[in-house]
Parts: structure tokens; C-alpha cells; sequence
């Protein structure tokens, strides 16, 4: 029979009799006007779309408690939003938004707010007042401290603040202390060169996040962590882990330490497979080209997250080869050279010529096979960068 005043070619789209609308990834410039004539829909799923605004009717759906509007171009929300007394779950993330407007503030029963991937350079003013929130994401934004408001979230068991500019402004990372009832949280992608000690003073946490920054070292007080059970610090810059995190009581904990220079204290030297790895891991930045920027955007445009971490892998790869490959022509060039004069006694071969010209010819080789080694090291990168996104 169908839904009154529903086009068919939207009825699969609704269901549960009217309590659900799921318009995801239906390339919608706007919201669809037949929507307001459900008024019991409770879960409402707008994502991936190119929408680029709101409604201000969308306030007038009264039983709506989920509302997803991921991966879209709005710039801003309509305050009517606020209206939406009975949400629980509302994701906004992967948008433009700078601000929220005031009446969000009103949201009193959100548990779980999704921001990231937006231009945020603060947290939006509205969401501290959201107290029964559980769950926030802010990753991916442009957050480059912490401000003191977020220490009265005290029910948040889950943030995430991965891929921001924290790095910065390490102190402000003090204001999570308060965060008594936080499981969950990650810090990943911040460029964190220190941690403050009383991240310790988190007894609910769980699950600590700190891979992809520049830490050389971790904290003693992070043994007063009795709930932790999975510790990420892979890709940093850490040469050894402190003994509490072998000790009994830590035996339980999961700890990834994956693209770490780790050096075995009391243990046999490193293989040169080992030692390799970790001049990799220090020169790579300094002699090897990074990503493009076109690179970068033509990812950007690519709607698989997986697909787009392949597309940037190959880029990287075929620098690398077009590097070494040019990098070993050279050493032929010079070696060709060199031996075609010496055949036409132009040059007589003493030592003073041969000796500098082979070492150069040993070095522009060697630098080519460093440059290939590394082709492993960048494979395993992005198979780890894949991994995560999969299991995420």
C-alpha cells in the first residue's frame, strides 16, 4: 500500500511505519518537502548528499531522537534545530560548519554529537552546555587548544580529538583531567611532542589513542592508568618503552607500537633490516618529496576513504621510482662517462680522478637502493593506514 504522499520512488526509503527515512547517499540538493509530512519519523538519515542547507521545518519534527547529515556542504544549521527536544544522536560531521547557533545549546538529551571533519577552530560554544553528552567527535578539524569549558562534559565516556593542531597548545590537554567518567580517547595525528601528567588522572580510561605524533617518551604517571587496556603509540618517535609497561601489571594491556625507532635495551643489536628501517623513518622527510598537493586533492574528490588511501599510495610510490630511477642514471651517467674517456685517452685515470668518481658512483647507487628499501616501509604505512580504516 505505501506511504501517503511519498513518491515511489522513495518508499524503500521509509519504513517502520514512518518512524524511519533514510535518504543517504541519494545525491539531494535539498531536503525533500514529503519528509515533514511524517510527523512520528524518529530516525532521519540525510548523509552524503550536497545539501547545502537546512530546512527551518526540520525543527517541527518533534519525535525525532537520531538525525544524520554526514558528508554534506552545509556551511551552517538552522537554529530551529534547537527544537529538537527529544535528539539523541546527531552527526554533522564532514560538513563546513565554523559555529553552531545558540538554540543548540537547548539539545539537552543529546548523548552523542558528531563535529568532526569541519573548519572548527574552537568548539562550538552550544555543546558545553549539552551535559548528558557520551560521545563527541571533533577529529579532523582545526582545533588548536582545549578550552577550560570542556573540563563540565563529566558525563563523556568517548572523544575524540584526533588530527587536530593540539600540538600547540600541549598544556590545555590538562583541561581533560575532569573528564572522571572518559573511556575512550584519542589523540592521534596532533603532533604531541610531550603529555601532560594528568592525563593519569583519568581512572575510567580504557583505551588511550596517541599514534601519528612526535613523542619521544611517555610519562611515568601513566601507570596510574589501572583501567587501561589498549595504549596505541605507534608512529612516534619512541626509542624504547618504559618498564611499567612490561611489568605485571600492565601484562594485560594491548600496547601497538608499530613505526616506533625502538631500540631492545639488553638485547642483541638491531638486524640492518632493523637499522634500515629506522634511518627510513629519519631521512625519508628530509630527502624523499612528499605527497603532492594535487595528489592530496584528487583523493580529496574520492568518496571510498580506503580508495583514496590507495590512490595517495601510488602517488608516493611512483615519486619514489621516478626518484631512484633517476637517482641510479645518474651513477650510470658518471661511471659511462669516466670509462668513455679513459677509451679515448682524453683523460689519464690516476687516482686522484678515479677515487672521487667512484665513490660517487657508489653513493648515487647506494642512495637508489635506500630509496627502493624504503618502498617496503611505505607499503607497510599505508597497509597500517587501511587496516585502521577498515576496522574503524
Amino acid at each position: 500500500m505505501g506511504y501517503p504522499g511519498v513518491p515511489p520512488q522513495f518508499q524503500s526509503s521509509v519504513s517502520g511505519n514512518g518512524t524511519r527515512v533514510i535518504l543517504s547517499g541519494r545525491g539531494l540538493a535539498q531536503v525533500p518537502d514529503w519528509v515533514r509530512n511524517l510527523p512520528a519519523v524518529t530516525d532521519l538519515n540525510l548523509d552524503e548528499n550536497q545539501l547545502t542547507w537546512l530546512p527551518d521545518w526540520l525543527g517541527d519534527l518533534s519525535q525525532l531522537t537520531s538525525l544524520f547529515v554526514r558528508g554534506n556542504q552545509l556551511s551552517d544549521v538552522p537554529g530551529s534545530l534547537g527544537r529538537l527536544t527529544r535528539l539523541t544522536h546527531l552527526d554533522l560531521g564532514g560538513n563546513r560548519l565554523t559555529e553552531l547557533p545558540r538554540e543548540m545549546s537547548q539539545l539537552t538529551e543529546l548523548t552523542s554529537l558528531a563535529l568532526d571533519g569541519n573548519p572548527l577552530l574552537e568548539i562550538p560554544w552550544p555543546v558545553f552546555y549539552l551535559t548528558k553528552l557520551t560521545s563527541l567527535n571533533l577529529s579532523d578539524d582545526e582545533l588548536a587548544e582545549l578550552p577550560v569549558r570542556l573540563r563540565g562534559l563529566t558525563a563523556l565516556t568517548s572523544l575524540e580529538l584526533s588530527d587536530n593542531r593540539l600540538g600547540r597548545s600541549p598544556g590545555t590537554l590538562d583541561r581533560l583531567a575532569d573528564l572522571a567518567s572518559l573511556a575512550r580517547l584519542k589523540l592521534d595525528g596532533n603532533q604531541l611532542t610531550v603529555l601532560p601528567d594528568s592525563l593519569a588522572n583519568l581512572p575510567s580510561l580504557s583505551e588511550l589513542d596517541l599514534s601519528r605524533n612526535h613523542l619521544t617518551s611517555l610519562p611515568g604517571s601513566l601507570r596510574n592508568l589501572a583501567s587501561l587496556s589498549t595504549l596505541d603509540v605507534s608512529f612516534n618517535r619512541l626509542r624504547s618503552l618504559p618498564s611499567w609497561l612490561s611489568g605485571p601489571a600492565r601484562s594485560a594491556a594491548r600496547v601497538i607500537t608499530t613505526g616506533n625507532p625502538l631500540a631492545a635495551a639488553g638485547k642483541a643489536p638491531a638486524h640492518d633490516g632493523q637499522r634500515l628501517d629506522n634511518a627510513w623513518i629519519r631521512l625519508r622527510s628530509l630527502f624523499v618529496p612528499s605527497v603532492s598537493l594535487a595528489a592530496v586533492r584528487a583523493a580529496s574528490r574520492t568518496d571510498d576513504a580506503a580508495a583514496a588511501i590507495l590512490q595517495l599510495y601510488d602517488w608516493e610510490r611512483d615519486r619514489l621510482l621516478t626518484l631512484a630511477k633517476g637517482t641510479a642514471g645518474a651513477a650510470v651517467t658518471v661511471l659511462t662517462g669516466l670509462i668513455a674517456t679513459a677509451v679515448e685517452e682524453k683523460t689519464k685515470l690516476n687516482a686522484i680522478t678515479l677515487v672521487p668518481t667512484a665513490a660517487l658512483v657508489v653513493v648515487l647507487l647506494g642512495w637508489s637502493g635506500f630509496i627502493l628499501t624504503g618502498l617496503r616501509r611505505l607499503a607497510e604505512d599505508y597497509s597500517t593506514a587501511l587496516t585502521i580504516k577498515r576496522q574503524g
